[in-house]
């Protein structure tokens, strides 16, 4: 068999690396079938860490956490992948050109049967909002690589998606996105409904959506835990329960002769929980030192949701203690084994559907009639702009420009290709550009 060429000690780690990764089970113990069982007692300690808290959106959720837990947000999907760069706003050339020497060395692979079958390769194409570029390259000559650069008011977001066939939507798809994109602070919930990402807020439903979070806490920096919820396609991930995951390791174990390593784990709690509307397995163990990695806390909730709902996706929750440097074990716990149960209670029954009470005020002076703002900067109320410059055409004098967008350039004729421009994006004179505050957006008040 594969297995007995490998070394003992190494398929005894991989075992145990498989297991706290994924499996955060115990054995040999009955199942505890029960919806919403009483949690840990709390002590002083938890008690005055959530003395003070607060809400944290993710996705179409909160969870409540202790006023200095640090937000880790993790990969987002809306369609596509999405990525946040604070304070990058102003550097859409530099990231356009960064991708097109890329897709300059993705062009040497083609051949004279691939450019028939990808048409826009190379191309470098204006999104729905102002400022945004698209640039479509292919790194497998099957399908375009499509990179998304939106800028709003100071940061970027990124919009990636691969192998898209010639005949997919995806262009009309990630400028939905980027219309129903807008910035958001940490601290705000919205009211609408829509979908939380690392500095933004996304409205409307999608075919994909997915958002993580970490949360870590100043009092144990060894503790990480972590939310994931992805909505399902066509079908439910019942093969990630902790259960059956559990089982297979637990066969491998046995069958490579570390079943006993393996039985030394201290089972804490496991059990069929409820949380929100969400029902699924909890496993709670302590898994055993072994080698360089000590003794630590292992915890999993997943319920497999349910199918092309957003409001009722795949929920995966989990703790990890000793973690340092992202490896799990590194450290010997700085909680105990009920601190840790108690805390992962404090924090877990809190997870929910968010709802429009839950939403954060947002009080915001509207910017004076007759500000003027220069091409190029970024918008600072939604409304009606004019440009004070007299050489333009009537059709591009006017504009309704939402806030968060960058002003519009509109740039004499001096007779640079499109390509030199794009080359010299960095170099290029202040534009003179204009614009003045006329009217702010109306506002239907019946709706």
């Amino acid at each position: 068999m594969i297995m007995s060429a490998v070394p003992r000690g190494n398929v005894l780690a991989l075992l145990i690396f498989f297991l706290a990764s994924t499996c955060m089970t115990g054995c040999g113990r009955t199942v505890q079938n029960f919806i919403g069982g009483d949690m840990t007692e709390i002590s002083p300690e938890l008690t005055s860490i959530f003395n003070k808290t607060k809400m944290i959106c993710f996705g179409r959720f909160v969870v409540k956490v202790p006023l200095n837990t640090v937000v880790v947000y993790g990969p987002a999907e809306v369609e596509s992948s999405i990525e946040y760069r604070q304070g990058e706003a102003e550097k859409v050339g530099e990231y356009v050109l960064e991708r097109m020497e890329e897709v300059e060395k993705e062009q040497k692979f083609f051949t004279k049967y691939s450019w028939p079958k990808l048409p826009l390769f190379g191309e470098v194409i204006d999104g729905v909002r102002t400022g945004q570029k698209m640039v479509i390259g292919s790194r497998d000559r099957v399908g375009y690589q499509i990179l998304s650069i939106v800028p709003i008011e100071k940061d970027i977001f990124f919009q990636e998606v691969s192998s898209v066939l010639p005949e997919d939507d995806f262009i009309e798809r990630i400028n939905k996105v980027a219309t129903a994109l807008r910035s958001r602070n940490a601290e705000e919930i919205p009211a609408d409904s829509g979908i939380c990402i690392e500095g933004g807020y996304v409205t409307g439903e999608y075919e994909y959506e997915r958002a993580t979070v970490g949360l870590r806490l100043s009092e144990y920096p060894d503790v990480h835990i972590s939310i994931d919820v992805h909505k399902n396609l066509e079908f439910l991930n019942n093969d990630s329960n902790p259960k059956v995951l559990h089982e297979r390791a637990q066969a491998k174990a046995e069958a490579a002769g570390f079943g006993a390593v393996f039985s030394r784990r201290k089972i804490l709690r496991e059990q069929v929980r409820q949380i929100g509307h969400w029902t699924g397995q909890e496993m709670a163990f302590r898994t055993p030192a072994y080698k360089r990695a000590v003794s630590a806390h292992e915890f999993r909730f997943y319920s497999a949701g349910s199918v092309n709902d957003p409001f009722h996706p795949q929920l995966d929750i989990r703790l990890d203690s000793g973690v340092k440097d992202d490896t799990k074990g590194a450290i010997k716990p700085g909680i105990s084994d009920d601190d840790a149960l108690a805390l992962w209670d404090m924090i877990v029954s809190t997870v929910r559907l968010r709802e429009p009470t839950d939403a954060t005020p947002v009080n915001k002076d509207k910017v004076p009639l007759a500000t003027k703002i220069d091409g190029g900067k970024i918008c600072p109320e939604t409304g009606w702009w004019e440009i004070t410059r007299a050489d333009v055409m009537d059709s591009e004098r006017r504009k309704f420009i939402s806030a968060g967008d960058v002003m519009p350039s509109v740039p004499t004729s001096n007779g640079i290709s499109i390509w030199r421009n794009l080359l010299l994006f960095q170099n290029r004179p202040k534009d003179p550009t204009i614009w003045k505050l006329v009217e702010y957006e109306k506002v239907d008040l019946e709706s």
